[in-house]
């Protein structure tokens, strides 16, 4: 009888082993799932702040816009 109730409690140990694998590779699957989404959202958020710096760096025209395509010569 000691040998069945060993073998019993092996098997019950076996099956609880295997459960918790299970559940851990279930666990990682969900974690690399969500911080894909975070990672994407986070380089996004980076392109939009490369993008919006990159807009406020522009160099401005040191043209003047006044008077532009009227040309008037000095009279002497």
């Amino acid at each position: 009888m000691s040998y069945t109730l060993l073998i019993k409690k092996t098997n019950v140990l076996e099956k609880e082993e295997k459960e918790l694998a299970e559940e851990e590779e279930l666990d990682k699957f969900i974690l690399n799932h969500l911080c894909r989404e975070i990672m994407e959202e986070v380089m996004d958020l980076g392109n939009d702040q490369v993008d919006l710096i990159a807009s406020k760096t522009k160099p401005k025209s040191k043209k003047s816009k006044k008077g532009r395509g009227i040309h008037i010569p000095n009279s002497v």
